[in-house]
């Protein structure tokens, strides 16, 4: 009876060391299809020049734009979700990568364009990002300065979108340049009683002469703010006025009615003075 039992046992370890063996070889042969399935992978990868890091890189870069714009953008999962789709959607039919429009789509959201209209939002700003050689955070940022700024709608954006191309194909000063400086004084716009299309007129007259985005922003505020000053004008402004043959007051209506013509009738005025009194009267 013992050696009976004996028997038993060692047939029992007998059968786990060879089940095991099994299970041993089966785990060698799964592992070296996967090991020959990576090296596959890495010598294709070597091959095209691209390897596994840059193929999970997008994806990466996609979702971490996608949790800034889950931040900002209020909503179910279920819709939520839809926008990711349509991001992924609009990335395959322009030529900027999804992370890249997904940061758009934040910046968008941030700055309250409602969730129905943000992937319009972030289509024309990417279409105006490759046109002005912006990249896609400050297309999108740009666009959400516009809206707030001026109170524009998508139509009315896109429209001073396509005012800043011509005047960069015409004006001899780089889109780029022009979208700067409109962008820089957008918020006293409305005190100096200027239209965004006329501001981004006068930053292409003086980027165009070679002048710095940041010194003829300055400059043009300097000027909408010494027009409007009414009352407020210091003595030697009201003196340079009336040597014009202006009043500071009246001047200050004029631009709130028609900021354009008065601009031009200054300087025109200016202009007809000898040459040697134009510097002190500016």
């Amino acid at each position: 009876a013992a050696a009976n039992r004996r028997r038993e046992e060692q047939e029992k370890r007998s059968a786990a060391i060879a089940k095991r063996r099994q299970s041993i070889a089966r785990a060698g042969e799964v592992g070296g299809k996967m090991q020959g399935r990576g090296a596959a992978l890495l010598a294709a990868g070597a091959a095209t020049g691209v390897g596994v890091a840059s193929v999970a890189r997008p994806a990466i870069a996609f979702q971490s734009s996608m949790a800034d714009v889950r931040k900002v953008v209020t909503g179910t999962p279920a819709e939520v979700k839809k926008l990711e789709n349509n991001i992924l959607d609009l990335s395959r039919n322009m030529p900027l990568a999804a992370d890249g429009i997904a940061a758009i789509v934040a910046a968008g959201a941030q700055a309250g364009v409602a969730r129905k209209d943000l992937i319009g939002f972030a289509s024309d700003a990417t279409k105006m990002g490759i046109a002005f050689d912006l990249s896609a955070d400050e297309a999108g940022t740009t666009m959400a300065a516009w809206r707030n700024a001026f109170g524009m709608n998508r139509g009315q954006i896109r429209n001073l979108a396509d005012q800043v191309n011509y005047l960069g194909n015409t004006a001899g000063a780089k889109s780029s340049v022009i979208t700067d400086i409109v962008t820089r004084i957008g918020p006293l716009g409305a005190v100096g009683g200027l239209a965004a299309g006329q501001i981004a007129a006068m930053g292409a007259t003086l980027a165009g002469m070679g002048i710095e985005s940041e010194i003829a922003a300055t400059g043009i505020k300097n000027t909408m703010l010494a027009l409007t000053k009414g009352e407020a004008a210091t003595k030697s402004q009201g003196a340079a006025l009336k040597a014009l043959g202006l009043d500071a007051v009246q001047v200050s209506k004029d631009m709130q009615k028609n900021a354009s013509a008065t601009i031009t009738d200054v300087m025109t005025r200016i202009s007809k003075l000898p040459k040697e009194a134009q510097a002190g009267i500016l």
